[in-house]
C-alpha cells in the first residue's frame, strides 16, 4: 500500500525548484538545483551494466518533481472519490432495480475510460 500522506508531506516539504540532471566530464552525473548537488549518479566504467540502470533511476528522480507527485496524488484521490460514488450508486441500484446497473456501469466506464486498461469495459460485460 502506498503511504499517500507521507508522499504528500515529502512533496510539500521540497522546494518548488525541481532537480535537474547535469553531466560533467562525460561520465559523472549529478542531480542538482541552484543550491548545489543533491545526488551523485555513479556511472562506473568498470560496471557498464549498472551505469544505464543508475542513469535511468536518476532520470526518473529528475522527472518526479514535487508538483508531479502532488498532481498524481490529487488524481488518485479524485478517482477514489469517483469510485466510491459509483459503488454507492451500484449498491443502491442493485437493491432497487437491477436493470439500472447497466446504465450506471456505462456511466462509470465513460468517466473512467482514460484510467482503465484497454478492453476493460468489454471485459466487464462478458463476466
Amino acid at each position: 500500500m502506498i503511504n499517500k500522506e507521507e508522499l504528500q508531506r515529502l512533496a510539500e516539504a521540497c522546494p518548488v525548484e525541481p532537480l535537474r540532471l547535469v553531466e560533467y566530464a562525460g561520465n559523472q552525473m549529478y542531480l542538482r538545483n541552484t543550491a548545489g548537488i543533491v545526488l551523485e549518479v555513479y556511472r562506473n566504467r568498470s560496471f557498464p551494466q549498472y551505469a544505464a540502470i543508475n542513469e535511468a533511476h536518476a532520470r526518473l528522480v529528475e522527472a518526479t518533481t514535487p508538483a508531479v507527485v502532488l498532481a498524481l496524488l490529487a488524481e488518485v484521490k479524485a478517482l477514489s472519490d469517483l469510485a466510491e460514488v459509483v459503488a454507492k450508486k451500484l449498491r443502491s441500484a442493485q437493491i432497487c432495480n437491477p436493470l439500472v446497473v447497466d446504465v450506471l456501469l456505462d456511466e462509470a466506464r465513460e468517466a473512467l475510460a482514460d484510467h482503465l486498461p484497454k478492453g476493460w469495459p468489454n471485459q466487464i460485460r462478458q463476466q
